[in-house]
């Protein structure tokens, strides 16, 4: 049984809140700058600056808000971010790449950030996962060969599986 943790949600309603506005005036750019580029490419062309510049930031600074948010110290949420960027990247890179075809093709600018932001709930919930992981506090089963008589049968920390992306199926 889950309980809702209500500090954790907190801490990422406030790092959307504070970074929907930025990515807002990002796509804006995106749009003005691409508006000569029609159709396919420039959708290719807007997709791809949105994961090879504002990603990247967005995975990074969002491990080190948690961490600081959390009462970390700038060594430790630097690490935090160091753990988790790489596993949250080779999830983030398919997941938003195929949101933002439907973004920047078919959701008109007004609409934009109200599109990313339903998309975001399943994206934030992975991400929340992520972060746990990467505070080693996330709980994981132990291989039940690994196990004696009367062990415990999950240990905190003890996973270096990344979280699942969204939408892949368990193996």
């Amino acid at each position: 049984q889950r309980e809702l943790d209500g500090e954790r949600c907190t801490r990422i309603a406030a790092f959307r809140s504070c970074q929907a506005p930025f990515v807002d005036i990002a796509w804006t750019a995106l749009d003005r700058w691409f508006r000569a580029v029609p159709g396919a490419p420039g959708i290719a062309l807007k997709v791809l600056v949105d994961q090879c510049v504002l990603m990247p930031v967005s995975v990074a600074s969002f491990f080190a808000c948690m961490g600081a948010m959390e009462g970390l110290d700038a060594r430790a949420c630097a690490e935090r971010a160091r753990r988790g960027f790489a596993p949250a990247v080779s999830c983030a890179v398919p997941f938003w790449s195929c949101a933002h075809v439907i973004t920047f093709g078919v959701v008109p600018p007004l609409w934009r950030v109200t599109w990313t932001s339903t998309v975001a709930v399943v994206w934030s919930a992975f991400m929340s996962r992520a972060n746990q992981q990467a505070a080693g506090k996330l709980k994981m089963p132990v291989d039940e060969d690994q196990l004696e008589l009367g062990s415990p049968s999950s240990l905190e920390g003890t996973s270096t599986e990344p979280a699942r992306c969204p939408g892949s199926i368990p193996s």
